[in-house]
């Protein structure tokens, strides 16, 4: 009895080490992962991935202070922003933050509201859609990629300045 208890208690150890080794080895992975997106800021199947790797990741990847910054930046930038160019400068501070710590949710639903009024619809759709994979039960972001989705494709309908029609396909 005493021998399979121990045998017990050596086996539980064991898992806890190999656990243990393996959130290391997976936080490893994501901080290579984020530092090949700074490499290729446009690879969107890189950024998915990292969403889901820190999801899994037990506790949560801190927000680095750089990333809050940003962060920061970006919304004094938005609170003060008055015109479509300043909505883009607003964008390129939580672009930053999205780069600094990719599985940041609360980074991609800002960037994507500060594309959204800077008539990036595009860019706002994609990014909100990071927002909800970081966050995949927020109602919020998915009531709002329905009105970005809205806008976008009346944008597509409606002629540019100096276009007729006829002109659209």
């Amino acid at each position: 009895m005493k021998l399979t208890m121990k045998l017990l208690v050596l086996f539980l150890g064991v898992l806890m080490l190999a656990s243990a080794a393996n959130a290391e080895a997976q936080r490893e992975q994501l901080k290579q992962m984020v530092e090949q997106l700074q490499q290729s800021p446009n690879d969107n199947t890189l950024r998915e991935k990292i969403i889901k790797l820190a999801q899994q990741l037990k506790p949560a990847p801190a927000i680095p202070e750089e990333a809050e910054r940003h962060m920061a930046y970006g919304t004094a930038a938005f609170t003060g922003a008055k015109s479509v160019e300043d909505y883009k400068e607003a964008a390129k501070e939580f672009e930053q933050a999205t780069l600094v710590a990719p599985w940041y949710g609360d980074a991609y639903f800002n960037l994507g509201v500060s594309q959204d009024k800077a008539e990036d619809y595009a860019a706002a759709l994609r990014n909100l859609k990071f927002a909800l994979l970081a966050s995949p039960d927020d109602q919020e972001i998915e009531a709002l990629i329905f009105k970005v989705e809205y806008r976008n494709k009346k944008a597509q309908a409606t002629p540019k300045t100096g276009e007729s029609f006829r002109d659209c396909p």
